[in-house]
Protein backbone atom coordinates (compact mmCIF):
# COMPACT_ATOMS: atom_id res chain seq x y z
CA UNK A 1 0.00 0.00 0.00
CA UNK A 2 1.34 3.43 -0.94
CA UNK A 3 2.21 5.93 1.76
CA UNK A 4 -0.14 8.89 1.89
CA UNK A 5 1.54 12.24 1.34
CA UNK A 6 0.44 15.81 1.98
CA UNK A 7 1.98 19.03 0.71
CA UNK A 8 1.05 22.19 2.60
CA UNK A 9 1.93 25.45 0.86
CA UNK A 10 1.37 28.70 2.66
CA UNK A 11 2.19 32.41 2.67
CA UNK A 12 2.45 34.14 6.01
CA UNK A 13 3.34 37.75 6.79
CA UNK A 14 2.50 37.84 10.50
CA UNK A 15 3.21 34.19 11.33
CA UNK A 16 -0.38 33.19 12.03
CA UNK A 17 -0.76 31.17 8.82
CA UNK A 18 2.62 29.51 9.42
CA UNK A 19 1.48 28.41 12.87
CA UNK A 20 -1.76 27.01 11.42
CA UNK A 21 0.19 25.12 8.71
CA UNK A 22 2.48 23.64 11.38
CA UNK A 23 -0.52 22.49 13.44
CA UNK A 24 -2.13 20.88 10.39
CA UNK A 25 1.16 19.16 9.57
CA UNK A 26 1.47 17.85 13.11
CA UNK A 27 -2.05 16.43 13.03
CA UNK A 28 -1.46 14.73 9.70
CA UNK A 29 1.87 13.27 10.86
CA UNK A 30 0.25 11.73 13.92
CA UNK A 31 -2.13 9.98 11.49
CA UNK A 32 0.79 8.45 9.62
CA UNK A 33 0.80 10.81 6.66
CA UNK A 34 4.12 12.04 5.24
CA UNK A 35 3.98 15.85 5.29
CA UNK A 36 5.93 18.62 3.61
CA UNK A 37 5.17 22.22 4.55
CA UNK A 38 6.58 24.92 2.28
CA UNK A 39 6.34 28.68 2.48
CA UNK A 40 5.94 30.52 -0.80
Amino acid sequence: MATKQLLITYYSVTGNTKKMAEEIAHGAETSGIAVRARAI
